[in-house]
C-alpha cells in the first residue's frame, strides 16, 4: 500500500511540513500550528481529526467554556478578570474589600474556601484574642490577680528581679490598668511583703466586691429559673 504524502496539507490549525520519524510504529509528520508551535503527529490522528492543533485549541476551548465570574462577589472578594488556570481549574484575579488583589481558582470561590485576601482570617484572629482578653478582665483587672499560679521564679505574683546591684528585687501591682505599686527592694522578703500589703489594700476590696456581685447574679439566676 502506497504511503500518502501529507506535506502541505492542512488539518485544523496544523499544516504538515514534512515527514518525521515514526511514532509508535506509525508514519508521523512534523506540523506547524497557526500559533507558531511545531508538533509531531501521526498521519492517522491527522486524517481522522483527532489532533487539530499543538494543544492551544484545547486551552482556548477551556477558557471559552469556563463560567464567566467577572463581577461576582464571594465574601470580601470581587472577581475582576480571568487569570489563566491553576491546575485543572480556571483562575481569577479578585480584589478584596481591603484593596489587596489575589488570584483564586473558581473551585475555591464557589465552595467558599477563600473569602478574602487573608485579611478576614487575621481579623477573626484579632477578634478572638480580644474576646479572650475581655473574658479574663473584670473591672479592667485580670480576674486571676489573686491566683497563686505564677511564672515568677520566686513563687509570688508580681515579684521579679532587675539589674540593680543595690536593690535587685522589684514588686509590682496594677489595678484597672493603673500601676499602684512598682518599687525595688534590697531583699526578696521586703519585695514580697510590699506586694502582699498592696494586695491587702487594693485587691482584697475588689475581690469582696466581685463576691457580692456573683452572689447577686446567682440569686437572680436561681429566681428566674423557678
Amino acid at each position: 500500500m502506497n504511503r500518502i504524502d501529507l506535506t502541505g496539507q492542512r488539518f485544523g490549525r496544523l499544516v504538515v511540513q514534512r515527514e518525521a520519524d515514526r511514532k509508535h510504529g506509525e508514519v508521523a509528520w512534523l506540523c506547524r500550528c497557526d500559533c507558531g508551535n511545531e508538533v509531531i503527529v501521526t498521519g492517522y490522528k491527522l486524517r481522522h481529526g483527532h489532533t487539530r492543533s499543538c494543544g492551544c485549541l484545547r486551552s482556548e476551548n477551556g477558557k471559552t467554556h469556563a463560567i464567566d465570574m467577572i463581577g461576582q462577589r464571594f465574601g470580601r472578594l470581587t472577581v475582576v478578570e480571568r487569570a489563566g488556570r491553576i491546575g485543572s481549574f480556571a483562575a481569577w484575579k479578585c480584589r478584596c474589600d481591603c484593596g489587596n488583589e489575589v488570584v483564586v481558582t473558581s473551585n475555591q470561590l464557589r465552595q467558599g474556601l477563600v473569602k478574602s485576601c487573608g485579611c478576614l482570617q487575621r481579623q477573626k484572629g484579632h477578634e478572638q484574642i480580644a474576646k479572650m482578653r475581655s473574658i479574663a478582665l473584670r473591672d479592667g483587672t485580670n480576674v486571676n490577680i489573686a491566683s497563686e499560679k505564677t511564672k515568677s521564679p520566686f513563687g509570688v505574683r508580681g515579684i521579679s528581679r532587675n539589674n540593680s546591684a543595690k536593690k535587685p528585687f522589684e514588686a509590682k501591682l496594677s489595678i484597672r490598668g493603673k500601676v499602684v505599686l512598682r518599687k525595688t527592694f534590697e531583699t526578696l522578703d521586703e519585695a514580697i511583703a510590699a506586694r502582699k500589703a498592696a494586695e491587702e489594700q487594693y485587691v482584697k476590696p475588689l475581690l469582696a466586691k466581685w463576691k457580692v456581685e456573683d452572689e447577686k447574679r446567682r440569686k437572680t439566676t436561681s429566681e428566674e429559673s423557678k
